[in-house]
């Protein structure tokens, strides 16, 4: 692990879609990073060596998520969808839905069943 020192950054740009935000600047704190990149190869050896089960793959725990109902802790992730331009949005949040079950494994079999050429 390496420290990635905190500060204060310019990001994005004012450059771009008229859906896109403007540039603005941000605060990161301080944080450890890997130093070495982990490949998915390597990420799927791990994965089938230690038999770790993801996140996104595991109910989340009752006692840490306590009002959130048993449908809404039911394994699943963020999944990336253009927002309707005329729906009112809140900043980012408005293009990512939660999906249940959207697993990492499920969809690189279904990506795996297409035809060649339109994966």
């Amino acid at each position: 692990m390496v420290f990635i020192p905190g500060g204060t950054f310019n990001i994005l740009s004012d450059v771009h879609y008229s859906s896109e935000r403007s540039a603005e600047d941000i605060t990161v704190n301080s944080f450890c990073m890997d130093k070495y990149e982990i490949t998915n190869a390597k990420f799927a050896q791990f994965v089938k060596e230690t038999g770790y089960i993801t996140v996104a793959e595991r109910p989340l725990p009752k006692d840490q998520f306590p009002d959130l109902s048993d449908d809404s802790r039911k394994p699943g992730s963020l999944v990336f969808q253009m927002a309707d331009p005329e729906a009112k949005r809140v900043r980012h949040l408005s293009w990512w839905k939660w999906t249940l079950e959207s697993l990492y494994k499920k969809l690189f079999y279904i990506i795996l069943s297409l035809p060649i050429g339109t994966n």
